[in-house]
């Protein structure tokens, strides 16, 4: 057998050649709509996400980054739609052109690495118009996404771009292509405006999304100076990797250079940008957990009379022979899921807006025992049962009230005395009919 739940993250790039021009005074618009099928978590074709649209570019180079769940058991059906832009409203596609489409599978943009794939119509024909148009896929796995870097960017000495003003610079990240010399798009910097000398935000980032955990992979950075009424302009460029920042900590000073300065002895002075990086591991619940975390399940339910009568069968609280109803349900599947977390297997419940028969008083936070010096219950199927017996004790009642049960789970949580060798972790599992 195989084991279902191997799996691995991948991202996906999309590019696209040659399209169909479908504008009389300008060239089309395109967006790429991306649809999964795989017959257990999208039984049928469901959208996944769109890429930006980019205008007036019949071979667009799109920077939307997609990230999949890539299981090798599983036939992953791919199709890509793509649309000339007409209106705002980008999930109407009947308010776009078509321009083609092309299907394929997960595996195979795996095992290919970089797939060109023909344009279709909708029924799987060439394209009458448009024959030599290509959607271009480049498919990479992520890796491990625990390791994180920040990435300290500060830029000096920047030219003047503008005629009027100061350079309003940010920056573009890349990442080299693992298939050909395609720079992959990974992150871009916010505008630092009015600045020769701008000073970013610190880029926190994970190592898988930089460079798929691969330090040598080759990184370019490009800077470009922001205008507001035009395509921003191109001040220059350098490339580096994970491993040579890392060597040249704390901070590594590029100067910026076009293209068209390769072998000149004295190339101009555009400027620098210093890069600084930092690397961290950022911990998973599940190695809280390893490490000894106790996870603690409080549980709280509703007993507000717009639930139905319980002893009607269309009430959430109705109680039938052999019939587990929806409070059961959850009472169940949450519990069973966290028991192997608790050491103790033990869980205070408590129950909100009912009337207490005791009493003859509504209260908003109650033990489910009605043992308020206790309310804790041992292991599930003791929290059904009392779950069952309250209903003697209880009466349907309102309104729907979470301040006391939300507070009364603060005060347990705070009260617990914890350090890096003791930790806990309370959930609060709050069972209502939303009403």
């Amino acid at each position: 057998m195989v084991d279902s739940n191997i799996s691995s993250k991948i991202e996906m790039f999309i590019s696209c050649r040659n399209l169909i021009n479908k504008d009389t005074f300008s060239k089309s618009d395109p967006m790429v709509s991306v649809f999964i099928k795989d017959g257990v978590a999208f039984k049928k074709f469901s959208l996944i996400d769109r890429t930006e649209v980019i205008d007036n570019n019949l071979n667009p180079n799109f920077k939307k980054r997609f990230v999949l769940d890539y299981h090798f058991e599983r036939r992953q059906e791919i199709i890509l739609k793509v649309f000339d832009v007409d209106s705002a409203r980008l999930s109407r596609q009947s308010d776009h052109d078509f321009l083609g489409m092309a299907r394929t599978t997960l595996a195979d943009l795996i095992s290919r690495g970089k797939a060109a794939l023909p344009l279709t119509d909708q029924k799987g024909r060439p394209m009458r118009r448009g024959k030599g148009s290509l959607a271009i896929i480049r498919c990479n796995e992520i890796g491990d996404s625990s390791m994180r870097c920040k990435l300290n960017l500060k830029g000096d000495g920047l030219p003047k771009m503008d005629l009027f003003g100061r350079a309003d610079p940010y920056l573009e990240i890349y990442k080299k292509s693992l298939h050909d010399e395609t720079w992959l798009p990974v992150d871009k910097t916010e505008v630092c405006k009015y600045t020769y000398n701008p000073r970013w935000k610190i880029k926190d980032i994970s190592l898988a999304d930089l460079c798929n955990g691969q330090r040598k992979r080759p990184l370019l950075f490009k800077c470009f100076d922001w205008d507001k009424n035009s395509s921003p302009d191109f001040i220059g460029q350098f490339e580096t990797c994970v491993q040579d920042l890392e060597e040249k900590s704390p901070l590594c000073e590029f100067k910026l250079r076009k293209p068209k300065d390769a072998g000149k002895r004295r190339p101009k002075d555009r400027g620098s940008i210093s890069v600084g990086i930092k690397m961290y591991k950022q911990h998973s619940f599940l190695d809280y957990v390893r490490g000894g975390c106790q996870i603690n399940l409080m549980i709280a339910i509703d007993f507000t009379a717009s639930n139905g009568d319980p002893s009607n069968n269309r009430s959430l609280h109705y109680i039938g022979s052999g019939h587990a109803n929806a409070y059961q349900q959850a009472i169940a599947t949450i519990g069973n899921i966290l028991v192997p977390y608790d050491s103790d297997n033990k869980y205070p419940v408590f129950g909100f807006g009912a009337r207490i028969k005791r009493t003859n008083s509504v209260e908003h936070c109650f033990a489910l025992n009605m043992n308020d010096s206790n309310p804790e219950i041992s292991g599930v199927q003791s929290i059904l049962n009392t779950y069952r017996a309250a209903f003697n004790h209880v009466l349907l009642s309102g309104p729907t009230y979470f301040s006391e049960v939300v507070g009364t789970a603060a005060a347990n949580a705070s009260s617990s005395q914890f350090d890096s060798s003791r930790q806990e972790y309370t959930i609060l599992l709050i069972l209502t009919d939303g009403r």
